[in-house]
Parts: structure tokens; sequence; C-alpha cells
């Protein structure tokens, strides 16, 4: 039977565009619009992470050091070096071969920078800063419409033919209001932390700065050595790649060592917003393990460059798309394969980039429920099937302001997972140890929950609590701000 259809392509390609908008594709690239590859970033150290991007309130650790007999030994980037007290006020820095030795005098901060974070008082403060405000507005945009269009298929035995119908997608343009955002220089209302004045020595080592606090403490002084280095590349779009070292130890490599992604600040007014092509969490410092765990992305440092490996940089640009279905699913239940969330329904099929995931199906109530995939030309179909892994309690962190941080929790029944900035936890039912740290500090705190039960945690007043049994006297704050010798 011969059939003669009525504007063909079109119809092909307004259904097409019509699937692709219904049904959404899971894609392996989580973070934001242009996936990432493979990539090489040359980098250069600078001195202060605090003087250049003190406004992001970078959280560096820092380690405590005793002096015995005017001395004590510290080990810097893999390298032993001696602090040696020259007098009351210099401090001298000697390298195990005894080849190199660094002076320092006695500074005081211009209160701009911190051995601590997590010490600092929490305060409400007004700052210029770019802030983002979005209106509707009347703008043509595509709408899909559907419509009935006739065809007609030719007998042979009757040599007549016969009209028939089907529905045709198509898209019009149509005027609707649509958000459309825009920035304005404003004064803001934010929270921020409240830096004192520190005496310290400062030593460039390397690729490193490293700062000795010197903390008044009663009658007796402590130390702390931080590194306030940094690392920075910028790439052919004007992305910058800031490396820090959290931990203090004179390296930049570590796994919960951070990188943030900056190409602006909005506390600058002559630094406009610039969408970055690649669109990561930008402003934001993300651990590597982060990065490595939920996005697949590894970062190594060869000759002086930051390496980006992804993990699924053999897919790059590859259009090719298996199948997945998801079945036992409740309603309340949401998606997130490597790390974007979706609203999935219970036996749909999906389409999904090829390409390796890491798949995780959360419902309030429960446990989480974890698998991992593969979609490639040999393993293009795929059925994750959610078993309920158990009930669970529920915690929430209020009133947390800090920038990047780590909750850990901990089960009598084995159970220890880590999440990054999170905020809502399902926990197992029974006694289970919160522990909220970034830096060195942390903070622990106990919860015994039962099933769908919900415990709050006000991060903010448990911090004020500590901080009134640990506060110095006023006496004590004034011995930390004495004027020291000048640089």
């Amino acid at each position: 039977m011969l059939q003669f259809y009525l504007k063909p392509l079109l119809f092909l390609f307004f259904s097409s565009v019509l699937l692709s908008s219904c049904s959404p594709t899971i894609k392996r690239w989580g973070i934001g619009v242009s996936e990432m590859k493979d990539q090489s970033v040359t980098y250069k150290p600078q001195q202060n992470i605090f003087k250049d991007y003190g406004w992001t309130r970078p959280n560096i650790a820092s380690e405590k050091i005793s002096f015995s007999n005017g001395s004590t030994q510290i080990n810097w980037a893999g390298q032993n070096y001696a602090l040696v007290q020259k007098d009351s006020n210099t401090l001298a820095l000697v390298s195990s071969t005894g080849a190199d030795t660094l002076v320092s005098e006695e500074k005081l901060s211009a209160k701009d920078i911190y051995y601590n974070r997590s010490i600092l008082n929490i305060i409400t403060i007004q700052r210029e800063r770019w802030v983002s405000h979005t209106s509707y507005e009347s703008k043509s945009v595509p709408v899909q419409r559907s419509r009935q269009v006739s065809y007609q298929t030719y007998n042979y035995s009757t040599k007549s033919y016969t009209t028939q119908y089907r529905t045709e997608h198509y898209t019009s343009y149509e005027y609707r209001m649509v958000p459309v955002t825009t920035w304005r220089w404003e004064t803001y209302t934010e929270q921020d932390v409240e830096i004192p004045a520190y005496k310290y020595y400062g030593f460039k080592v390397g690729d490193t700065y490293l700062l000795v606090y010197k903390i008044t403490v009663g009658e007796e002084f402590e130390y702390y050595v931080q590194n306030a280095g940094y690392l920075i590349g910028l790439d052919k779009d004007k992305l910058n790649y800031v490396g820090i070292d959290v931990n203090s130890n004179g390296l930049y490599n570590d796994e919960i060592d951070q990188i943030m992604f900056n190409s602006w600040n909005p506390y600058s007014k002559s630094s406009s917003y610039v969408k970055p092509k690649v669109s990561f969490l930008e402003n934001f410092w993300l651990p590597y393990n982060k990065l490595e765990n939920d996005y697949m992305v590894k970062i190594e440092h060869i000759d002086n460059e930051f390496s980006f490996l992804y993990e699924n940089n053999r897919f790059y640009k590859n259009k090719k798309k298996g199948r997945v279905k998801f079945t036992n699913v409740p309603k309340t239940a949401s998606l997130v394969a490597n790390g974007k969330t979706y609203k999935i329904k219970n036996n749909k099929r999906y389409k999904i980039q090829y390409g390796k995931y890491k798949i995780k199906i959360t419902r309030p109530g429960y446990m989480d429920y974890e698998q991992s995939i593969l979609v490639d030309v040999y393993s293009e179909n795929h059925t994750v099937n959610y078993d309920s892994v158990g009930r669970s309690g529920v915690v929430i962190i209020e009133n947390i302001f800090l920038g990047s941080y780590f909750v850990t929790v901990t089960s009598e029944n084995g159970y220890s997972k880590t999440e990054f900035n999170a905020t809502y936890l399902n926990v197992p039912i029974g006694k289970n140890k919160i522990k909220i740290y970034d830096g060195g500090v942390s903070y622990e705190y106990e919860v015994d929950v039962s099933a769908y039960g919900k415990t709050t945690i006000d991060f903010e007043a448990e911090l004020k609590k500590l901080k009134s049994e640990e506060a110095p006297s006023s006496e004590e704050e004034k011995q930390n701000e004495t004027t020291p010798a000048e640089e």
C-alpha cells in the first residue's frame, strides 16, 4: 500500500523537538551546561589568599605548635624545618640542612587574616555588592502545539484514495511573560565573620606563604602554623582556577585541599558578572575529593599545571544515548545522577547519555539507595530497581553560615557517611554522632532519632554556647593587640 504524507519533513522535525522536551535526558555531566573534558591549566604560586580572595572567607586550618627551649620542628611541604625564637619579637625558619634561614619580625595583622575561622564571631553586616534581580517581561518564545493533519492512502484494489488523520506536533512562537535577570550594585545585608587583629610572623617558602600566629592566652602564648599561599591558573575563557592548602602542610594536592572556579568578584564594582562557558559552582570552595566522588573529575598537579582528568572524557561530545528504567520508585523519591537532581516517575524509561554514572535515589524518611551503572555501546539499556534500604530519621542543620563544610554521620550500627555542605540528612534510626567540620576545627553533636523523626541542630546557637565557655577575658584580647615592631 502506497502512502502519501503531507509535510513529512516538518512532522519529523517537530516530533523530535517535542520528544526531547517531554522526555528530559539524564546527562553524564552534572555541574552545569557545558561538559568538561580532560585539560591542563598552568598555575602560578601567589603569596596571600586572604589579601586577594578574602571576600570568599577561605577556611584554611592551622596546626598548633609548641616551643621547647626556644625552638620546634615542623614538616613543611615534605621537608623538615626548625622554627627558632631569636628574641621576643623575632622568629627564624631554618632548613634541616641549615643552608637556608629566613627571618621574620613580629607583625600585627590588619584584621584580614585568621588562623581558625570557626571561632570567629558571626555578625550581620551591610555590604555593597552586585545583587541579582529577576523581573518578568513579555517576549516571543517557542511553544509546542499539536494539530490534526490529513494524509491519503491509495488502495490498488479499489483504485481509490482514503483520507486519514494523524496528530502533528509543531512549534508556534507566542508572547509570554518570561523571567529576566539583571544585576545591580546595591547595599546588601548578609552574614560575615568578625576578624580581630593577630600577631604573626610570615615566611615565603617555595610555593607557600608560611604564617606563624602568636596568640595570647592568659600570661602565655600559643602558636599556630598556617599556609596562606595559593595557586592560581587562568584558562582561555578567562576562568580562574584557585587552589588552597586546606590542611596547611605546605602541599596543595591532598584530597581535602580545595579549588575555586572564579571569573568575577561580586564585591567589586569594576567586576561585572560574566557567565563562564563551563558552568561550575562558581566562587565556591570545592574539595578535590568532592569533585572526584560526585562529579568524576580528578585533579592532579603535574609540572606546575592543574590537570583535570574527567572520568567520562572518552564520551566527551558523544551524542549517543541509552535507556534507563526506574522501577519500584515512590512518588516522593528523587534521582541524583552524577551530582544533578532529577524528578523521576515509576516504570518510565528515560534517555541517558553514554557514560559512567553514580546514581542515588533519595526519599524522605528512608536511607538513600545508591548504584553505579555504565551506559555504552555494549550496555545501552538498564533497569534500576529501587530497593528501600530502610527507614530513617531526619537531621536538619539550621543557621550554618560556613562557605564550605563537611557533615559526617556515624551510627551505632556501623553506618558512616560524609556529605558536603548538607543541611538535610537521612540518618539511621537510633543513636548517631553528627560531626560538622571545616578546616581543622570540628563540632560534634549526638542525636537519637526515631523513624520519620526530625532533629534540628541550630549551628550558630551551638557555636555560641561553645564560645561562651572558651571566651577570653577583655584583658587577654587587649594583650593580643599590643603594637609590635613594624614590618
